[in-house]
């Protein structure tokens, strides 16, 4: 009001009726925001970001990852806008909106719109910048803007996410194509006969427990291809093929141990998976005893069926219908030895899908065969950097380097593919290597020296026959 006069006295002194009315239309247009701007300041009192879970990527833009906490000291109510949003693995913007009461302390939740390509973050934990940009409203106008930039924590998609143990759900889907591609007609009628061909599946299968857990879990579909687990790995396959067969199941579980049950005439039956190399009885004799000690010591719960309708199973993503049918074509174009052709394909699917790992190290197995040697080490270290605990690529990396002919860097990857699977027989699988390979003396031979540069302890069994007869063995990825 004192601005007001002021001017009005300095109008009137000029004695200029239009310079008067010139000046209060324009001072009741602008004034008022102009004043409100300077009196209004709210205060950011906290912002709380949650450690997040590539497992779960896709429901944090309907739970919360975190919240930011603004405090409105004036007595009008404000309205607060947040917008969150980052450059790396985010998608869209999300927007946030909230009232902010007079004299009130207000937390707003936060939420993230993360890309699917968090599922092949390249390393266990990552830290991805966000930026917050906060803006204060008085009816229409802004009053007050702020933007700060805070680090997100992201751990890969092999971690159990934080919380409720029954989110051990997300990691069994029994209705994975390569789960089902495993179940067949006469796989018993009874819960129990299911429960005993479930577990004789895996035997044939060659799956092998390590007797231990890990922080890092396999997916169902991960340990059909690595064949080695954990208690975890066993029992999470062991579960989802036993659930595609209808049978019902649920886990018991603490950090180290986990035991798979399956329900038969209203009981729970446990299974002992560290009992693999012996019959059904004996693994569920095994379980028997093992399962009164777990349930004392409070170990966590989780039936399968009920937890799936909170946290259901994490879907891999598929390639477009289109793009299913060029990987097809590669597969025909491979077999009849047409190279040329596949490395176009594959070229033309890393144009859509750029750093995909499954396609990267598919293409480099063609660059190898084709004799492009440096272009095959350049696509298995992008591959690895993205997936870095997928032994099978230091494999191929490994070979390439030794067909390039640097031994000491073949013998490094091939160490670190050996440390990656845990055995001398787990890369032969990988390699689809038996006697009946043209190649199988060089190869072997190379993973021999591999493994004595990396152990002093080396034994051998007979490795598994393949269909390969003549082809260069190679680890090909299957697309998720």
């Amino acid at each position: 009001m004192k601005i007001c006069v002021n001017l009005w006295l300095i109008i009137a002194n000029q004695k200029s009726k239009i310079a008067c009315i010139l000046c209060l239309v324009s001072l009741l247009c602008v004034l008022p925001g102009k004043v409100n701007a300077q009196l209004v300041s709210v205060d950011i009192q906290e912002i709380q970001l949650k450690e997040l879970y590539a497992a779960e990527y896709d429901t944090y833009t309907e739970e919360p990852m975190g919240m930011i906490a603004i405090y409105n000291p004036t007595s009008r109510e404000l309205r607060a806008v947040v917008i969150l949003s980052g450059e790396q693995h985010v998608n869209a913007p999300m927007k946030m909106k909230a009232n902010l009461p007079a004299k009130q302390r207000t937390e707003i939740p936060l939420h993230i719109d993360l890309d699917v390509g968090v599922l092949n973050l390249s390393r266990q934990v990552e830290h991805i910048p966000v930026s917050i940009e906060t803006s204060v409203y008085l009816d229409s106008v802004k009053v007050n803007s702020d933007s700060v930039t805070q680090d997100v924590v992201i751990h890969d998609r092999h971690k159990l996410p934080g919380g409720d143990p029954s989110k051990i759900a997300i990691f069994v889907d029994p209705g994975d194509k390569y789960v089902m591609s495993e179940i067949s007609a006469g796989m018993g009628n009874t819960s129990e006969e299911k429960a005993a061909a479930a577990f004789g599946l895996l035997q044939k299968r060659g799956i092998y427990c390590v007797g231990s857990s890990s922080p890092q879990i396999q997916y169902p579909r991960e340990l059909l291809k690595t064949k080695f687990g954990t208690f975890y790995d066993c029992s999470l396959l062991y579960v989802a093929v036993l659930e595609a067969l209808g049978a019902e199941t649920k886990l018991i579980f603490n950090s180290n141990v986990m035991l798979p049950l399956y329900k038969y005439q209203e009981d729970w039956h446990p299974v002992d998976m560290n009992m693999l190399s012996l019959d059904f009885d004996a693994a569920r004799s095994s379980g028997q005893k093992v399962m009164p000690t777990m349930l004392s010591q409070n170990a966590d719960t989780a039936v399968l069926r009920e937890a799936w309708m909170k946290y259901p199973p994490l879907r891999f993503p598929e390639l477009a219908p289109e793009h299913m049918s060029l990987l097809k074509s590669v597969d025909q174009c491979i077999a009849e030895d047409r190279l040329e052709d596949a490395a176009k394909i594959f070229n033309q699917l890393l144009d859509e899908y750029p750093g995909q790992p499954v396609l990267l190290n598919n293409a480099a197995n063609v660059d190898l065969l084709m004799g492009n040697l440096q272009q095959a080490v350049t696509k298995y270290a992008e591959a690895a950097d993205r997936t870095p605990d997928d032994g099978g690529l230091y494999l191929n990396m490994g070979i390439a380097y030794y067909k390039l002919g640097d031994e000491d860097k073949s013998l490094e990857c091939l160490g670190k593919a050996y440390t990656k699977l845990g055995s001398y027989m787990a890369m032969r699988r990988l390699l689809n290597l038996d006697e009946e390979n043209r190649f199988y003396e060089e190869v072997d031979n190379l993973l021999r020296k591999a493994v004595r540069r990396t152990t002093d302890v080396f034994t051998v069994a007979l490795g598994a026959k393949s269909l390969t007869k003549s082809a260069y063995p190679l680890y090909w990825k299957r697309f998720h």
